[in-house]
């Protein structure tokens, strides 16, 4: 699968080299039907420091468009460039520089209200691009009476291009008669609503999409509702479609597992995987009865392996709640752009709640669900950001709570309870 969108790993990128054409990289801008959003690129440390950013809209030339060099440093972080202002809306962001120059990740913030969910873009060079001739493979487009998926297509080739686009039942077999589109010279087109018109139902899940064109492109789908940019999704795309299940590893844990004190305040559950040996999916279930709230945020669950550029780590995730202002943060594991989930929800004390976890590498996503008593108190997903879900000599674990207070702010759940671990992983 050696097209799918991996957003410029530390444990995969960092160790490949700087290929000669560096220097010219695209970004998309999806559609969000008119909703808020605000993306911030990682450039790499020690290169150039200046990029020339040009927007090219959804249906335009690109070709015929240029722009004004602007400098990278122009944001909190070192080595952030937040692009905001050179987005106009819907199309790609075209961002030049001198060879040498590394833009490594890029990440889309939406907010909502006082909630904000996040999703990798991707970050598009030569060494990205699909071959006129080769296919995309977008899973889990879906139509419903509150959103639907759009297919999104880029075409990098300086002369005009043709693409097909066939969509394909969940079990299999063509939905409908594919279709052809023609782009312009460097542009970007958007498919909406690409499951109207080709359904025997009103609602759908799960359909699949293969894209092809006859130069050189990229190809990706997304989910949106244009009442809640909660429950937007980037479909990202495969060099293959997707295989099948080969393996399955479980951990059970029925019961109390985890009652952490004073002293004895974090748990690491290290993940029985083969090592060397990638994995697609883990599933996390649990139930945690809360005590007292702490005073800021408490340290619930986290997921990472030793070694990496973030205190020693890489972290998949890391999950905390503020219990007196019912809010959770999920951080996403990026170490430069510092990706986060952040949402309401009803924790309450001295109650059980049930949550649920999916980290699927394949999907490029990362999903939190909160429950009490059968109600859902939050339902929020967002991208992933460390792709290699595998022990390279560091085993991955689960630590659930924390070993004290860190930076006068977070705080290990003292008194609370842990039960009923299962956890499923598949590759």
């Amino acid at each position: 699968m050696k097209k799918r969108f991996i957003p410029a790993l530390a444990t995969i990128a960092a160790l490949t080299a700087v290929p000669a054409f560096a220097g010219i990289y695209y970004v998309p801008s999806p559609d969000l039907n008119g909703g808020r959003q605000e993306t911030h690129v990682e450039v790499s440390p020690g290169g150039p420091r200046q990029l020339t950013p040009i927007f090219i809209p959804t249906g335009a030339d690109g070709s015929r468009l240029s722009g004004t060099p602007a400098k990278v440093d122009n944001d909190e972080k070192p080595n952030v460039f937040n692009v905001r202002n050179f987005i106009g809306g819907v199309g790609m962001l075209k961002l030049v520089g001198a060879t040498g120059i590394q833009v490594r990740s890029s990440s889309m913030f939406l907010t909502l209200g006082s909630n904000s969910v996040n999703w990798a873009l991707p970050v598009l060079s030569e060494v990205d691009w699909f071959t006129g001739g080769e296919t995309a493979y977008m899973k889990g487009l879906a139509k419903n009476s509150a959103g639907a998926s759009n297919i999104e297509i880029i075409n990098f080739s300086s002369a005009a291009s043709t693409c097909q686009v066939q969509l394909v039942k969940p079990k299999g077999g063509a939905l409908g008669v594919a279709r052809s589109f023609d782009l312009r010279p460097i542009s970007h087109l958007v498919v909406k609503d690409a499951l109207n018109g080709f359904l025997e139902t009103p609602v759908a899940a799960n359909v699949r999409a293969e894209v092809s064109c006859n130069k050189e492109f990229y190809a990706y789908a997304t989910y949106l509702e244009p009442a809640s940019l909660a429950s937007f999704r980037m479909l990202y795309p495969l060099s293959a479609p997707s295989a099948a299940d080969i393996e399955t590893l479980t951990v059970n844990r029925p019961g109390t597992f985890f009652s952490p004190s004073e002293g004895k305040s974090s748990l690491d559950v290290v993940l029985p995987l083969v090592p060397d040996r990638a994995y697609r999916k883990i599933t996390i279930d649990y139930d945690v009865n809360i005590r007292d709230f702490t005073p800021l945020f408490t340290g619930v669950l986290g997921m990472y392996h030793p070694g990496g550029p973030r205190f020693g780590k890489t972290l998949y995730f890391g999950t905390f709640i503020r219990g007196l202002r019912a809010r959770t943060l999920v951080d996403q594991g990026s170490p430069v752009i510092e990706p986060a989930l952040k949402f309401a929800t009803g924790w309450k004390e001295g109650a059980t709640h049930h949550v649920a976890m999916v980290y699927d590498t394949e999907a490029g996503m990362l999903r939190f669900q909160a429950s009490r008593d059968g109600k859902i108190l939050a339902d929020y997903t967002g991208a992933v950001y460390n792709y290699d879900l595998a022990d390279r000599g560091s085993p991955v674990r689960l630590t659930f709570g924390l070993q004290g207070i860190a930076d006068n702010a977070y705080f290990p759940p003292v008194g609370w309870k842990f039960s009923n671990l299962r956890i499923v992983i598949t590759r």
